[in-house]
């Protein structure tokens, strides 16, 4: 039998489900790797589910509520973040966190409805993030961070085209749910 006290990411549960008593390192491949990654939790404040409300220069003057959430995957081996937004003009979109120990660097990957990825190389601190995406042709830095509670996060964008001078971006207060 399968210990009820597994932390067992979703995809390991299911094949629980099905496969019963059997050990999960003979079912999945790669089993053994998931587990914490310690290099990642500096963004442990982050976990959970978030009610947004932001701020757009494209749309001055409108309120963009939405929902985020943070989650660990492969029982802690990367984090993924969901996030949509309740305006047809800003895209649904996810990214996996995950860390490179021998740079000692957090890279994001980001993909969005749009088809648009991006790699950013991520900053943490405690209660404290930044990721920032460097092609020069369309720049932005983003900082999220958490009250003291834990409870709320404020994020404050910023962006650049084509070299140009740095401008807001979207900004957000996270509600945690």
């Amino acid at each position: 039998m399968i210990p009820h006290d597994w932390k067992l990411s979703y995809g390991l549960r299911q094949l629980a489900t099905l496969f019963g008593d059997r050990p999960m390192v003979d079912l999945v491949i790669g089993a053994k790797a998931c587990r914490p990654n310690p290099a990642l939790l500096p963004l442990e404040f982050l976990i959970g589910n978030w009610a947004t409300i932001g701020t757009h220069p494209a749309a001055p003057g409108v309120e963009l509520p939405g929902r985020t959430s943070f989650a660990w995957t492969e029982n802690g081996a990367f984090l993924i973040m969901h996030s949509e937004t309740d305006h047809k003009d800003f895209p649904d979109g996810m990214a996996i966190f995950a860390s490179d120990n021998a740079l000692g660097v957090i890279t994001m990957c980001w993909f969005d409805e749009r088809g648009i990825s991006r790699l950013c190389g991520v900053r943490a601190s405690e209660r404290a993030v930044q990721w920032h995406h460097d092609d020069p042709n369309f720049m932005q830095r983003l900082t999220i961070t958490a009250d003291p509670n834990g409870q709320r996060m404020t994020s404050k964008g910023k962006m650049a085209q084509n070299g140009g001078d740095w401008g807001d971006d979207l900004s957000q207060v996270f509600i945690r749910q």
